[in-house]
């Protein structure tokens, strides 16, 4: 089993672009690869493809982590459940 990583740091962009990067990932790798990102709001990524009835599929070929330098920016519970980890 392959995996890739991939670090997202913007921003401006808007959760539908990054859904839709995603999404084409996923058609275009092998079923069997694992993506690991790293997106600077990725707990409000995750909050949003776990609402979302037709991009949830995301989450079983992605793990998503918080950059530690973005995590400043977050509540102190945001903070301490993604530190630099991948979830």
């Amino acid at each position: 089993m392959y995996s890739y990583i991939l670090l997202i740091c913007s921003n401006t962009i808007r959760l539908s672009y990054i859904v839709w990067l995603l999404q084409e990932l996923v058609q275009r790798i092998p079923a069997n690869v694992h993506l690991k990102v790293m997106y600077d709001i990725a707990c409000i990524l995750v909050q949003h493809l776990r609402a979302s009835g037709s991009d949830r599929h995301l989450l079983y070929r992605i793990t998503f982590a918080l950059p530690s330098f973005h995590a400043y920016g977050h509540n102190a519970a945001c903070q301490v459940k993604n530190r630099n980890t991948l979830y």
